[in-house]
């Protein structure tokens, strides 16, 4: 755990002075709110997808909410932690640091398109032609150490079983693994179950191209979480911005989602669990 704490804060830092956020947070009182989100993709078709969920939010919110799009979860954390977004979409590994680093108080999770619940899974995936039967010796692709289905669900899988991979890489995107995959760059990758679907649905995968040869329990689907110290007002406001977003806008982020409902931190303890196990 201590090592994977240690990749994390580095990743922290490393971010930190890239954005240039080690300079004191603004002040809080705003004529703007910033929404901070991690692009499935580029930052452009993010913007694009985003915006109806902003001017959803704006409108009911009653203020002007802009999307800060981060290169990755690193800075999503310091961007909440340094006051330059009011609120964030995490991944859930990444929400449990933001409380250790931000104090980020969660107020939703996402409901899953293809699942109808508030959970998801971490999948690890190779190509079917690959006939693998075993991941010993296999060249691996993962996401980011701070992602939960690209890295913390199925490094705890592959900790826990004892299995010593090849050369193992750090993709940057769940898309960026499925590639990786495809192309026969890797011999598997670790993936979020509701991208590989997507993946599938935009045909970017077809049928039976790939297989999945291991599936994790139930992961707590990615929370929205607001900084420390916020105007509860102003918290309550925002959550229920968030429940009543009409499925539509949900669904034109393109991240596999349909609507949000109300989350507590006790939710996402299976994640704390998870880097015990690593310790």
């Amino acid at each position: 755990m201590k090592k994977l704490l240690g990749r994390y804060k580095y990743a922290v830092l490393l971010a930190a002075l890239t954005l240039g956020m080690i300079l004191a947070a603004p002040s809080r009182e705003k004529p703007t709110l910033v929404f901070a989100v991690i692009p499935a993709e580029d930052a452009g078709r993010a913007h694009a997808q985003f915006t109806p969920m902003v001017e959803h939010l704006s409108q009911e919110i009653g203020i002007e909410v802009e999307l800060l799009t981060v290169a990755d979860y690193a800075a999503a954390v310091e961007a909440l932690k340094y006051g330059h977004a009011d609120f964030a979409r995490f991944g859930p590994f990444t929400y449990v640091m933001a409380v250790e680093e931000a104090g980020a108080e969660i107020i939703a999770t996402a409901v899953k398109a293809s699942s109808g619940a508030a959970s998801y899974t971490s999948m690890i995936i190779t190509r079917a032609d690959r006939d693998i039967t075993s991941l010993e010796g296999a060249s691996f692709a993962y996401v980011d150490v701070g992602s939960t289905s690209g890295y913390l669900a199925p490094h705890t899988y592959i900790v826990e079983a004892g299995i010593r991979l090849g050369e193992v890489f750090f993709a940057g995107s769940h898309n960026a693994v499925i590639e990786a995959v495809k192309n026969g760059t890797v011999d598997a990758g670790a993936v979020a179950s509701n991208r590989y679907y997507v993946a599938l649905d935009e045909g970017v995968l077809a049928e039976g191209e790939v297989v999945v040869v291991w599936e994790s329990d139930p992961i707590p689907n990615a929370p929205i979480a607001v900084r420390q110290g916020m105007d509860p007002a102003l918290k309550a406001k925002i959550l229920s911005a968030f429940l009543s977003a009409p499925q539509e806008v949900v669904e034109a982020m393109g991240i596999g989602e349909t609507g949000y409902v109300s989350a507590a931190d006790s939710d996402y303890d299976v994640i704390r669990r998870m880097q015990a196990i690593q310790e």
